[in-house]
C-alpha cells in the first residue's frame, strides 16, 4: 500500500468533491489519495466510480429512535393476570392439583370431568388475546401511545 502524502490526500478530496472531512468520508478520501483498492482491481478497472448510497424515503424519514430499554406492557399483563387470580387461592392453600384445573379451565376450556366448553375460556384466554390486541394497536403504530409515553419519560410502563 502507497504512502499517503498531505498532497495526495489534498488531491483526493477535491476529486472527490467533499469540502469538509469528516469520520464518514475520511476513509473514502483515503482509499482515494492511496490508489484505489488492491492492484488486480487496478489492472482490470482503470476508473472506479463512487456513489452515494441511497436509502428508501421510509428509512430517511424514520428517523433515530432511543435504545431499547426493559418495559412492562400493561395490557398483556393484565389480561394474563386475569385468567391466574382464581388459581393463587388454591395454590396458597397447598391444592396444585386443584389450581391447575382452575388454569386448565380458564386457559384450555377444559372442565373438571375433562369435557371441553368455550365458556371455561372466557375468564382467562380471551383477556388475554384481548389485552395483546390492545397493546399491539393502540400502543403500537395506529395510536403509538407507548412512544408518546417514552417521549414523555415515564420510565417502564408501556400499554
Amino acid at each position: 500500500m502507497p504512502r499517503i502524502t498531505k498532497a495526495s490526500f489534498a488531491r483526493a478530496k477535491s476529486a472527490l468533491g467533499i469540502k469538509k472531512v469528516t469520520k464518514k468520508n475520511f476513509g473514502r478520501i483515503a482509499k482515494k489519495a492511496s490508489g484505489g483498492g488492491s492492484r488486480s482491481s487496478k489492472l482490470t478497472k482503470t476508473v472506479k466510480k463512487t456513489t452515494r448510497r441511497r436509502f428508501s424515503l421510509a428509512r430517511r424519514r424514520r428517523g433515530r429512535r432511543g435504545s431499547r430499554k426493559f418495559t412492562l406492557p400493561l395490557a398483556p399483563l393484565i389480561g394474563l393476570a386475569a385468567g391466574i387470580a382464581p388459581a393463587i387461592g388454591p395454590l396458597t392453600r397447598g391444592q396444585v392439583d386443584e389450581a391447575v384445573k382452575t388454569l386448565r379451565w380458564n386457559y384450555l376450556g377444559i372442565a373438571w370431568d375433562g369435557a371441553f366448553a368455550a365458556r371455561g375460556m372466557m375468564n382467562g384466554l380471551f383477556p388475554l388475546i384481548l389485552g395483546v390486541l390492545v397493546h399491539k394497536f393502540v400502543g403500537g403504530a395506529p395510536l403509538n401511545v407507548n412512544r408518546m409515553l417514552a417521549s414523555a419519560g415515564v420510565p417502564i410502563i408501556r400499554i
